[in-house]
Formats: structure tokens, sequence, C-alpha cells
């Protein structure tokens, strides 16, 4: 330990104690905060407890309980229970509010009971701005210009699907708030986006667009994304973006996971017909079966990604490249009859003749809907009945987390009743009561 920086003891007794002022820097935020509202008129802006009452208890002070609602924001810290306990160990907020620690539901009244209050707080902060030279006007005309972006596709790591869908949610969002206000998208304010209206546009996706709770909660966090990139673009509109946020997810009841038993499973594969559809069929679905692989990584196979030493399905593999040996390197594993790689469309096309084909076997194929992301449901489930572990089928599966896995022991009733077994019975005997 001599070689590392040692820290004071805990138990040294000082002769002057340290001052808390100390602490915060001269270039903190928080005492441009502290500045901004010591010079606000809070009476004039219409904050409700300006005037104590001369009875009952002592109320905090609004500038107190308004330091610590700007403090919130600008370290993104929305929950007032969060800046409850924040107040009660954060060195920043100590110094701003003199020690003081309002509870929760104190900092949510003062929130919900002066919202017009705190907007007008948020256009004296830009009036203040504009007076320091802090803000430059610019005027942006859109024409149908093109620019090119600083976080271009390189540098984004966001999934393309993903941008597609938040895309499509704000597509969908201006049109319905155009026939909505009557105004056009180019005059929309972020301030038109109330919470009523968010309520509004996700009650027409479900009752309307027929969208189930799952749509509707994608399209709400589209919103949510926009809301909060435009909270760090317009400062006098936080109040607005905050009220938007609060709009919660709708709950719904997740549905049982379906997956194939194994002989339902070894139905649909079934043997490699005579001709080149067949047999590259038979290979998709061994494939998907044998590795648990999602659709769109098993069409972006490509000849040179296949190591014959170690990967699953080796022998279907082994004939399939024996009949096809003019696959080039570059080539996808498992091409369409034009040699490009299979669309997700086209697998789920092949997958419906095969579970169609098994169906004259196993009549219960018949009704039921077959998706090839339910192959990849039997492969955790196979694998869990025959004792693997949680970790090691997260793992395999590429889930984030093992709770995703917890949901097959749910869907399984099978393991279930075998657990309920390993139970042993009380060693009670049964009494009859009688009255005394």
């Amino acid at each position: 330990m001599k070689r590392f920086i040692q820290g004071e003891d805990r138990t040294q007794v000082t002769m002057f104690p340290e001052l808390l002022d100390d602490y915060v820097a001269e270039s903190n935020p928080v005492r441009v905060v502290d500045v901004f509202v010591g010079e606000l008129d809070l009476a004039q802006l219409g904050f409700e407890g300006f005037d104590p009452a001369a009875t009952g208890r002592p109320a905090y002070h609004p500038a107190t309980l308004l330091r610590i609602y700007i403090y919130g924001y600008l370290n993104r810290i929305q929950s007032s229970r969060r800046l409850e306990k924040e107040a009660q160990r954060n060195v920043e907020l100590m110094w701003l509010t003199g020690r003081l620690t309002p509870d929760f539901k104190t900092i949510a009244d003062f929130r919900k009971d002066n919202g017009k209050a705190i907007c007008k707080v948020c256009r004296q902060f830009v009036v203040q701005c504009q007076r320091l030279n802090l803000f430059t006007d610019a005027l942006v005309a859109i024409d149908g210009s093109k620019f090119k972006a600083v976080n271009n596709r390189d540098r984004n790591f966001t999934s393309p699907r993903t941008v597609a869908s938040y895309r499509d949610a704000m597509m969908l969002f201006l049109d319905f708030a155009h026939k909505h206000l009557a105004k056009e998208p180019i005059a929309f304010k972020l301030a038109d986006i109330e919470p009523d209206l968010i309520l509004a546009f996700l009650d027409n996706l479900e009752q309307e667009r027929h969208n189930s709770v799952r749509s509707r909660n994608l399209r709400l966090t589209a919103l949510r994304a926009f809301m909060k990139f435009a909270s760090r673009r317009d400062v006098s509109s936080f109040y607005v973006i905050e009220r938007a946020m609060g709009v919660p997810m709708k709950r719904f009841e997740s549905p049982m996971l379906g997956f194939l038993s194994r002989e339902e499973m070894l139905a649909v594969i079934g043997l490699p017909g005579d001709t080149c559809t067949s047999q590259r069929d038979h290979l998709l679905l061994a494939m998907l079966y044998n590795t648990g692989a999602r659709v769109s990584e098993i069409i972006g196979v490509k000849v040179c990604d296949v190591v014959l030493d170690e990967s699953a399905c080796v022998l279907e593999i082994k004939a399939w490249l024996r009949l096809n040996p003019t696959l080039r390197a570059d080539a996808a594993l498992l091409p369409n009859r034009e040699g490009h790689a299979m669309t997700r469309f086209n697998v789920t096309q092949r997958l419906d003749i095969a579970v169609a084909k098994a169906s004259e076997v196993h009549d219960s194929l018949s009704k039921r809907r077959i998706s090839p992301h339910i192959i990849r449901h039997t492969v955790a489930m196979h694998l869990l009945q025959s004792g693997v572990a949680f970790s090691v089928i997260a793992l395999w599966l590429g889930h984030e987390s093992t709770t995703t896995t917890h949901r097959y022991v749910e869907a399984d009733l099978t393991m279930k009743s075998k657990a309920l077994a390993r139970l042993q019975e009380p060693d009670t005997k049964m009494r009859l009561y009688r009255l005394s």
C-alpha cells in the first residue's frame, strides 16, 4: 500500500471543519442555478406557496424546490424519488438547498401545481442567455436539399430496422397530428405535443389501425426518443417535454411461447428429396434447428464462413457443397433460384411448405401457425428439457440476460409438474375439529 495514493483517515478530527462551500468549485453549474433562481420574481411568475400561511407546519420555499427541479433536469434525474435520495447524499444538492431534504411527494406536488410558472422560468432562462449572447440566430431552409450528417452509418450502431421503425412511427404521428390539430407539420411546435395528443394517437393505432399493444408501445418508444433529442436542443420547452415523456407504456399479458415437440420438429425437417430446392430446404431447416440462429443470421451465411470441422450439420453441409461445386467462397451458402441470398419471406414460404407436408403425419401442426422464430424457441426448449444450464442456453442463443431464458421454463408444463413432484409432502396428520 505504500506505492498507492493514500486517503485521509475517516476518524481524523480537524481543528477547523471544512465548509460545504469548499466542495463546490467556482465553475460548478449549480452556482449558476443558484444565482439564476435567486434573481427571479417567483410571485410574479405565479408560483404557489410564495406567501406562507400564518398557521400550520412551515413549508419549503418555492425557490428551494425550483432549484431541485432544475438540478434534476440538468442531470437527467426525472424521478421525484431519486431527487429525494440525491438531496440526502449529493453534495451539490446539499449546497444548493442548504441541506434541506424535502420528500418525493413534496417535489412531485411542486412540479404538478406550478407547471405554467415553470414554463415562464424556462422562457426567462432563454431570454437571459440571449442577453449574454450565448445563443446565435440561424435560418435553416428545408427545400429538399440533402445534408451529410456527422452521425453517419459508419459511426451509428443502431439497427437499420430500428431506424426504419422510428421513421414509420414519426410519419404516422405527424399524419395523425395534422388531421387532429388541423395544422401543417411544418407549423408544429413542441408545445403542441401534449399527453392528450399522444394518447389519442396511441388509441388510434389500436382502434383504427388494429395494432397490437406491443406495436403501440414501440411507436411510443419512438416518440420518446424524439422528445429526448428535442430536450437537449430546446431548453425552454423541457416542461412540455417532460409531460409528454410521462405517458406510460401499456401493460399487456405476454403470450405463452410456442414450440414444437421433437417428433414434430423432425417431421418438419423431413428427408432431403432429389431436387436441388428440396435439398436446400432440408439444409435450411436443419441449420435453423441445430444452431438456434435467427433467420437473418442463417441467410447471411456465406460459403467462406463455414468451418466443417466444428460446425453443426457437418454431413448435410458437405453433401450440399458436393452437389454445388460451383458455389464461390463469397456466395451465399443457401442461395435462391437466381443465385442470391434467400430473403426472410422466402424462408417463411419454404417453412410453410414443410409444415404442410408434415401435417399429414402430425395433424396438430395444421392448426398452428409455425414461424421461423418458433424453431428458435424449440431449440431453447429442447436444450432446457435435456438439462442444459440457463447460462449456457442464454450464451448459445445470444440472449443479453438469462431473464429471457427463464421464459421457457414458464412455457413448459411438463417441467413444472416434475418440479412439483420433487416436493415432499409435509409430515402432518389431519385431525378432526371438535367443539370443546
